[in-house]
C-alpha cells in the first residue's frame, strides 16, 4: 500500500525478462514478497477468538498480536532506504525475507501470548524491510514509460492483500489449525528469498559514502510509538486514567515530541525528514493515510470478531464472509486505474470516504440485519476503501521532488503503518471495555450465538463501528485539502 521511491527511476537497468517492457521475473518475487507480508497483517484477525481461547489471552492481549507486527514494520520502514544503499537492495531483499520466514516459524510454534508477540516482532521486522525494498527493485528494472503500469500490479497486492488475510486465516483456522496461519508463510517466503537470489540483478552498495543512519532518531520514534500506543490502548480498555497508564502516557508522549524536536533541524538526514509535513498537500496526504491505516487494519480486526461473537459463526465461515470487501477493493482498484485520472483527487476521495461510510453505517445502526444485507455493506466498504489510497498517494507525491522521494515514501508508510496499529489497539481496547464480563467469551472459547446474543455484546459493536464510523467521516477534512486539480 505503499508508493514507490521515483527517486531510483534514474538508475533504470535493463530488465531480466520482461513482456511489453515490464520485468516479468523482477515483477512475480516482489508481488509475492509483498503479498506475504501483507497477509501477514489481517491472517490472525480470524483466529482471534481461537487464540484467546488456546493461549489464555484477553481481548487486549490477542490484539497485540497485530499491532506488535504493525509496530515492528513501522520501526523498520525508515531504514530501509539507508541499508539499500549501504549493503545492495538485493541483498536487503533476500535476508529480509528470510527474517520474515524464521518469525513465521518462531510463532507457529510460540506457547504463551508473550513469547508469540516477541516473535512476531521479529516477523514484523523482517517485512519492514520487504515493503520498500521491493518497491525499489521495481523501479529500478523498470522502463521508465512502463513503471505505472508495474506500480499498478504491486498496487493491487497491497490493497488487496490485507482483505483477503482474514479469509485464509479463516480457512487454516477451521479446517487445520491456527498455528499454520505463520508456519504457512514460511516455506513461500524461503522460496521466494531463493527465486529472488537467481532472478534479480546485482546491485552495488554505496558503502561508507552514505551518511550514518539516524541511530538517535530510531532509538526515540520506535519505542515512543509502541509505549504510546500500548498506553492509550491500557486507558481505552479501562475507562479511566491510572498512575502507572498517566506515566506510560507521558513517557510515550514525551519520546515522541523529542523525535521531532530532533528530527526537524536535521531535515533529510533524520531518520523521517519532518520538513515534508510544512507542505500543506503532503500534510493532508500523510494524515489521511494514517487514518486509512485506522480504517483498513483497525476495522479488519474487531470485523471476524463480530461474525465469531455477535452473529455466532465458526472462524471458516467468519473468514469467508469478509470476502466481499477484498472484492469491492479490486474492483475499484481497476476502475481507478483506466479512469481515475479523469476525475479531481479531491472529489474522488472525498467520494471513496462517503461510500465507506454507507458501508459502515449498518453495522452500527442496522447491526442484527441478514448476512447479504451486511455482505452487500462490506461490498460498499471495500470500494471505498481502495477509493481513498490510490488517489491519495498520488496526490501527496505530486509536487514532491524526485530526491525526496524515499523520505516522503518512508514517512507516508510509516503513518500509514502506526496509524494502523493505533486503531487496531484503540478498537480493541474499546470494545473489550463496552463487552465487560463478556469478553472472556475470547478466553473461554464460548461462542455468542450459541444461546442467542446478549444485547451488551451487540451494542458494544455497534459502539466499536459508531468509532470508526465516526473517523471515517473525520477525515473528509483532510481530504477537502487535497489539490482538487485533474492527476
Amino acid at each position: 500500500m505503499s508508493s514507490a521511491e521515483p527517486a531510483d527511476v534514474t538508475a533504470v537497468e535493463a530488465p531480466l525478462s520482461s513482456t511489453g517492457g515490464l520485468p516479468v521475473r523482477v515483477l512475480a518475487v516482489v508481488s509475492v514478497g509483498h503479498l506475504l507480508t501483507v497477509l501477514a497483517v489481517t491472517v490472525v484477525n480470524t483466529a482471534t477468538a481461537t487464540l484467546g481461547d488456546t493461549l489464555h489471552a484477553s481481548l487486549l492481549e490477542v490484539q497485540w498480536i497485530v499491532t506488535a507486527y504493525l509496530l515492528a514494520v513501522t520501526a523498520t520502514l525508515p531504514v530501509s532506504s539507508w541499508a539499500s544503499h549501504r549493503f545492495g537492495a538485493r541483498r536487503v531483499w533476500v535476508a529480509s525475507l528470510v527474517a520474515f520466514a524464521v518469525g513465521s516459524a518462531l510463532c507457529g510454534f510460540a506457547n504463551s501470548p508473550l513469547t508469540l508477540i516477541a516473535c512476531r516482532v521479529l516477523q514484523g521486522i523482517g517485512a519492514g524491510m520487504v515493503l520498500p525494498v521491493g518497491q525499489t527493485l521495481v523501479v529500478r528494472n523498470s522502463r521508465p514509460r512502463h513503471l505505472a503500469r508495474a506500480l499498478s500490479i504491486v498496487a493491487l497486492v497491497n490493497v488487496t492483500g490485507p482483505a483477503l488475510g482474514p479469509v485464509i486465516g479463516g480457512l487454516l483456522v477451521g479446517l487445520v489449525s491456527w498455528r499454520w496461519i505463520f508456519l504457512g508463510l514460511v516455506v513461500p517466503a524461503l522460496a521466494v528469498a531463493y527465486a529472488s537470489a537467481r532472478a534479480l540483478p546485482h546491485d552495488r552498495p554505496e558503502g561508507l559514502d552514505l551518511p550514518p543512519l539516524d541511530v538517535r532518531g530510531l532509538l526515540l520514534l520506535a519505542p515512543g510509538a509502541a509505549v504510546l500506543t500500548a498506553a492509550l490502548a491500557t486507558i481505552a480498555a479501562k475507562g479511566t486514567i491510572a498512575l502507572g497508564d498517566g506515566v506510560l502516557l507521558l513517557v510515550g508522549t514525551a519520546l515522541v515530541a523529542a523525535f521531532v524536536a530532533h528530527a526537524l533541524p536535521r531535515g533529510a538526514a533524520a531518520l523521517v525528514d519532518l520538513e515534508l509535513m510544512r507542505g500543506a498537500a503532503f500534510r493532508s496526504g500523510a494524515i489521511l493515510a494514517g487514518i486509512f491505516g485506522a480504517l483498513m487494519f483497525g476495522a479488519l480486526f474487531v470485523l471476524p470478531l463480530y461474525w465469531e461473537l455477535a452473529r455466532g459463526y465458526p472462524p471458516l465461515h467468519a473468514g469467508l464472509l469478509l470476502l466481499p470487501q477484498g472484492v469491492g477493493a479490486v474492483v475499484t482498484l481497476m476502475a481507478v486505474s483506466h479512469r481515475g485520472e479523469q476525475i479531481p483527487t479531491g472529489l474522488l476521495v472525498c467520494g471513496g470516504l462517503l461510500v465507506c461510510a454507507a458501508g459502515t453505517a449498518p453495522f452500527v445502526f442496522f447491526a442484527d440485519s441478514p448476512t447479504p444485507v451486511l455482505e452487500v455493506a462490506l461490498l460498499a466498504r471495500g470500494l471505498g476503501l481502495s477509493g481513498v489510497l490510490i488517489p491519495t498517494l498520488a496526490a501527496t507525491y505530486r509536487d514532491i521532488p524526485a530526491s525526496a522521494m524515499p523520505s516522503a515514501s518512508a514517512l507516508v508508510n510509516v503513518a500509514l503503518r502506526f496509524g494502523g496499529s493505533a486503531g487496531t489497539a484503540l478498537l480493541a481496547a474499546i470494545l473489550q471495555q463496552r463487552l465487560g464480563p463478556f469478553a472472556d467469551w475470547i478466553q473461554d472459547g464460548a461462542p455468542a450465538g450459541s444461546g442467542g446474543v446478549p444485547s451488551q455484546v451487540t451494542d458494544a459493536f455497534a459502539v466499536t463501528f459508531a468509532i470508526t464510523l465516526a473517523v471515517t467521516l473525520v477525515a473528509l477534512v483532510p481530504a477537502r485539502r487535497l489539490a482538487t486539480r485533474r492527476r
